[in-house]
């Protein structure tokens, strides 16, 4: 029965495949990472848009109880100065 050899790579050329293998764990790792961020990211951006949403049906009812007290008048929001329109 003929002997089995085996042949192996060198220290180095092991070295360097090793290196990819890490690299590549590395990059999925903080791919991941990133996933993570860019999906709480999206969570606050809907917030912030439904905080938005919210603040524009406020405004528009603090305008139409101004326009009940005052009439169609413009307001310096600077001086709270009242012009007529």
């Amino acid at each position: 029965m003929a002997e089995k050899t085996t042949n192996k790579i060198t220290k180095d050329e092991l070295l360097k495949f090793n290196n990819f293998i890490t690299k590549r764990q590395q990059i999925l790792s903080n791919l991941g990472t990133t996933e993570v961020q860019l999906k709480a990211i999206n969570i606050q951006k809907e917030n912030l848009f439904s905080d938005l949403q919210k603040l524009d049906v406020l405004e528009s009812d603090f305008t139409q109880e101004l326009s009940g007290k005052y009439g169609k008048v413009s307001v310096d929001v600077n001086t709270g100065d009242i012009s007529s329109i």
